[in-house]
């Protein structure tokens, strides 16, 4: 499908939603204390935190004994390689002094083999590490939808959802389970990140509305 048809299947999709939407009642946000945000958060790192060390034990069990055999391959596939070469250096020293090039260019094709044979071990290890990484995020993601559709939610909690369609609401639990899902999936250092910056917006607003009362009382009392 060319990219032209998917830009043009995107524009119809996000026209069709708009139109249906403007129907949907006006989604308001809850008034939330700090101190509730800073507990949902630390929730959500325990459960991303809690999910991230039982992938770790789950990948290590199904996964861990092949890594350690693409392990044990790359280092023999090294050994060997170490060893050809300093076979061939031995033998290209007798062939140097002898004037006989056609020795020393037969001898280094060994080599050339023994480093694409490190060579593809090696790549068999990245595309593992690569798979699992990717194994990872699936798996975490399903777990993510399931906690979600259990009823663990974060923008059920921070915005009001007594909506007056069952359509609305529907759609806001699908796209509510769905998000919850991606936060909580990104692991915890990724969270660690989302809270830092969440916490300096909060700073910053907390800061930023007594600086505007201070402005505003001369004029007042004027």
């Amino acid at each position: 499908m060319k990219k032209s048809n998917i830009s043009l299947i995107i524009l119809v999709v996000a026209v069709i939603f708009i139109t249906v939407s403007s129907a949907f009642d006006t989604i308001k946000f809850k008034n939330i204390s700090q101190d509730e945000i800073n507990t949902l958060m630390f929730n959500l790192g325990l459960i991303a935190l809690v999910i991230e060390r039982s992938l770790l034990v789950l990948l290590a069990v199904w996964r861990g004994e092949e890594k350690e055999m693409k392990k044990i391959d790359l280092e023999d596939a090294e050994h060997k390689f170490t060893l050809v070469k300093e076979q061939v250096s031995q033998s290209v020293a007798p062939a140097s002094a002898a004037n006989t090039p056609g020795a020393a260019v037969h001898d280094s094709s060994p080599l050339a083999k023994a480093k694409d044979q490190v060579t593809a071990a090696k790549k068999s290890l990245e595309l593992y590490r690569v798979g699992t990484r990717a194994l990872s995020i699936r798996v975490s993601f399903f777990i993510g939808i399931l906690l979600s559709a259990l009823g663990f939610r974060i923008f059920e909690f921070l915005f009001e959802t007594n909506f007056s369609g069952p359509f609305q609401a529907n759609l806001f639990s699908i796209a509510d389970i769905v998000l919850t899902a991606g936060i909580v999936s990104g692991g915890s250092s990724g969270l660690n990140i989302f809270t830092k910056s969440l916490t300096q917006l909060l700073n910053k607003s907390t800061q930023a509305i007594p600086s505007k009362s201070k402005t505003s009382s001369p004029s007042t009392s004027a």
